[in-house]
C-alpha cells in the first residue's frame, strides 16, 4: 500500500548509530565479507547475505560475538543483495530490512548508500507502485538530510539516488 505513513522513518540518536562511528578491524572484515558476497546476481545469494547478517546480529545479541558489530555498511549490504537479486520479491524484501535496520531495537540511520540500494531495488522491482515507492524513498533521504540541517552529507542525496 502506497500510502502507508508506516514506512516513514526518522533519524536515529547520535549516539545509537552514528554513521561516522571507526568500526574496528572485526567489523571491517565482516562487512568486506558481506559486501563480497552480495555483488553475487545468482538466485539465493541475497537470502544467504541476509542470513549471515542475522546470524552475526544473533550472535551479538547472545554475547556469543564481542568483536563485530553490524553497523550501517552490514545492512546496506544485505538491502543491495536484494536489490541485485533475480527474485520477484526482492524489493520487498529489500523494504522489510530497511525498515528492520530503521527500528528498535537496531535504530540505525541509513546513508546515501543505504536510500541508493533500497531505491534501486524499487527502480527494479515489477511490482505496482515500485516506482512511487522510489519516490518515497529519495522524499525520505531528504526529509533527513533537511532535518540535519543540511549538515550531513552521509545523507545527501547523490546523482545515482535520482
Amino acid at each position: 500500500n502506497d500510502d502507508d505513513d508506516n514506512d516513514k522513518i526518522t533519524p536515529s540518536s547520535p549516539s545509537s548509530s552514528s554513521s561516522k562511528k571507526k568500526a574496528n578491524a572485526e567489523t571491517i572484515a565482516f562487512n568486506n565479507k558481506l559486501n563480497e558476497l552480495s555483488r553475487n546476481y545468482k538466485k539465493g545469494t541475497a537470502q544467504k547475505v541476509q542470513d549471515v547478517l542475522m546470524e552475526m546480529i544473533r550472535r551479538v545479541e547472545t554475547g556469543q560475538e564481542q568483536q563485530v558489530k553490524p553497523n550501517v555498511v552490514s545492512w546496506t549490504a544485505a538491502i543491495n543483495a536484494w536489490a541485485r537479486s533475480p527474485d520477484p520479491e526482492a524489493a520487498q524484501k529489500a523494504e522489510i530490512l530497511f525498515q528492520q535496520m530503521c527500528s528498535p531495537p537496531y535504530c540505525i540511520t541509513p546513508n546515501s548508500y543505504t536510500f541508493n540500494a533500497i531505491i534501486t531495488a524499487w527502480v527494479r522491482s515489477r511490482d505496482k507502485g515500485s516506482t512511487k515507492k522510489a519516490e518515497q524513498k529519495l522524499t525520505e533521504m531528504w526529509a533527513l538530510f533537511q532535518q540535519s540541517n543540511y549538515t550531513n552529507s552521509d545523507l545527501q542525496p547523490d546523482a545515482q539516488a535520482y
